[in-house]
């Protein structure tokens, strides 16, 4: 009764619930629906940003608790947005690949079917690229694919060029 991922995300317990209509009615389901419906989107596991780093004019352990691991000597136990709301900056500073990643595939393009790309020649405005986009498939759209707000955004607004993309990062940014 649980479709399949779509572009590697994991149904809703709502889109679930969409495809079976019945099965918020049975009753055997009723107790597991009321408890899955309270624990979705609950943090499941702890994560360690590879770039993020907190920034404080004291003792970082004076203002929010840390813990060490064999990966790190000093990792925070509070998110962005909790170290924010104690005074605390939050820079990432990320290292993107995605350069790296571009010129591998023009050249993997060039090798196996003979086409030479300009990837900074392509035209904004590829119709399909754009639907698929505003229909939510976000899975390896930098920036956009982890937040919530930015698919909502993108949903709601369904853009058509990258500077309406732009505008809804810069939305998803402001606090």
């Amino acid at each position: 009764m649980i479709p399949p991922p779509k572009y590697g995300k994991e149904a809703s317990l709502s889109e679930i619930l969409e495809q079976n209509p019945n099965l918020s009615e049975e009753e055997k389901y009723k107790t597991f629906l009321e408890f899955a419906d309270r624990i979705e989107d609950m943090v499941a596991n702890f994560g360690i940003h590879a770039a993020g780093v907190i920034i404080s004019d004291k003792e970082i352990s004076d203002t929010i608790p840390i813990w060490k691991n064999s990966k790190a000597d000093r990792i925070t136990q509070f998110d962005k947005d909790e170290c924010e709301e104690l005074g605390l900056l939050k820079f990432d500073f990320l290292g993107i690949d995605t350069i790296s990643i571009i010129k591998e595939c023009v050249s993997l393009i060039k090798r196996d079917k003979g086409v030479e790309i300009q990837p900074y020649s392509i035209p904004d405005g590829d119709t399909l690229a754009y639907e698929k986009l505003n229909e939510g498939h976000l899975v390896g759209v930098f920036q956009m694919e982890t937040s919530g707000t930015a698919k909502r955004l993108i949903m709601d607004i369904q853009p058509t060029s990258i500077e309406d993309l732009s505008a809804i990062s810069a939305i998803d940014w402001w606090p």
